[in-house]
């Protein structure tokens, strides 16, 4: 069951920087495939909130008050680093060119701890 927390007030900052920490949020991953070939491609990394008394929320509902509390960049570079470490473990950014997808609010480019992590990741996963 999919929630809407908007203007709950369980979804403040500290809630949400819990469930951060909890490791609430978990990352999936929405399938890209060629059209020609029918072979996947990439990814596009999505996330959702499991939460123990709302079931799952979808992002919608948390990514604006995660901006406005400036903590959107701890679970988008957390995200990362799971999917990074837990996909690279089965060997999936092998150098076939799988294509990971993100997507990202304008503040996130701003934000320097996003870059280096991004970057970081970028060059761990194309050095194989």
């Amino acid at each position: 069951m999919f929630n809407d927390i908007r203007g709950d007030v369980t979804s403040g900052s500290d809630r949400l920087l819990q469930a951060i920490q909890k490791r609430e949020f978990k990352p999936y991953i929405q399938p890209i495939v060629c059209a020609s070939n029918h072979k996947i491609i990439g990814g596009e990394l999505l996330v959702r909130w499991h939460t123990s008394d709302r079931g799952v929320i979808y992002p919608d509902s948390f990514i604006d008050n995660m901006e406005k509390a400036g903590i959107l960049s701890e679970l988008t570079c957390s995200i990362i680093n799971e999917v990074v470490v837990n996909f690279d473990g089965e060997n999936k950014f092998n150098g076939e060119g799988f294509i990971l997808h993100l997507n990202v609010t304008p503040s996130l480019l701003h934000n320097k701890k996003f870059i280096s992590t991004c970057i970081r990741v970028a060059k761990k996963i194309t050095c194989h």
